[in-house]
């Protein structure tokens, strides 16, 4: 998706004038907006990566972009999810539907979330108090199987 690629590059971009940067988010946003339901679960994925990366917390084009995650939640690839969640934790927007959609996807893989990904999508759930949630119970008690045990990636 080329309007994913121009987020990317604005996110990377610096210099400038803040009202140009800011003219430049403002039509990056509009133009997500319009193309949210379109998107690919990668494509909402490396977008809502994009507008965390410049620290662009615009609630309008999240929420778009959260919805269609959460349609689209069984087509998203682990490293999409865990992207799309951290996403959201690191610019502090809470979407506990987001959140309990992407993780169901993820504790249906066949090979149970372990290590570094695990610890990754529990952090995100903390970061913006999302304990209470039935998924972060599920993640909880997955991790707690693999104490004592060492840590990898994917753990029978």
């Amino acid at each position: 998706e080329l309007h994913v690629q121009h987020c990317q590059s604005l996110a990377r971009a610096s210099g400038g004038s803040e009202s140009t940067r800011e003219a430049n988010w403002k039509w990056a946003g509009d133009r997500a907006c319009k193309l949210a339901d379109t998107m690919k679960a990668e494509d909402l994925a490396r977008c809502a990566g994009a507008f965390a990366s410049a620290e662009q917390r615009d609630f309008r084009v999240l929420f778009l972009l959260a919805e269609e995650a959460i349609a689209k939640a069984p087509s998203f690839e682990v490293a999409e999810a865990v992207q799309m969640l951290e996403a959201y934790a690191a610019l502090n927007v809470r979407n506990e539907h987001l959140f309990e959609a992407l993780t169901k996807r993820l504790l249906t893989e066949e090979q149970p979330m372990a290590g570094e990904v695990l610890q990754r999508v529990l952090l995100a759930h903390r970061s913006l108090k999302l304990m209470e949630l039935s998924t972060y119970a599920a993640l909880e008690d997955l991790q707690s199987r693999h104490d004592g045990r060492p840590m990898t990636e994917n753990c029978p």
